[in-house]
């Protein structure tokens, strides 16, 4: 998969992913990125790479049952939409996520 590294948004929504592209986390201008539908999917890379400005994550109707500590350390992180999945969050990562805005079906 041949991805755009100037690219801001990314949606691979409805794709039947089961794994994340690795070139998918070298990009470091991604601010939103779209991964809902894919209930194949059933978690995140345990770093975060270059997304480092990922500001909106969307892992509604996936396989994620955690979400990796990393993403609780991104500071511009302003939205995570995770409704319809068995996503479990612990206490300390729901402090860690407290600067961002849940869908919280689920959370």
């Amino acid at each position: 998969m041949r991805l755009n590294k100037h690219a801001t948004l990314c949606s691979h929504s409805d794709n039947e992913l089961i794994t994340l592209p690795p070139s998918l986390m070298e990009l470091s201008s991604l601010r939103t990125l779209r991964l809902s539908g894919n209930w194949q999917l059933c978690g995140l890379p345990p770093g975060p790479g270059a997304l480092t400005g990922l500001e909106l994550l969307d892992i509604t109707g996936t396989g994620v049952a955690a979400l990796p500590p990393w993403l609780g350390q991104l500071k511009v992180m302003q939205e995570l939409l995770a409704g319809s999945n068995d996503l479990q969050v612990s206490k300390d990562h729901a402090a860690d996520m407290q600067h961002c805005n849940h869908d919280r079906q689920s959370l």
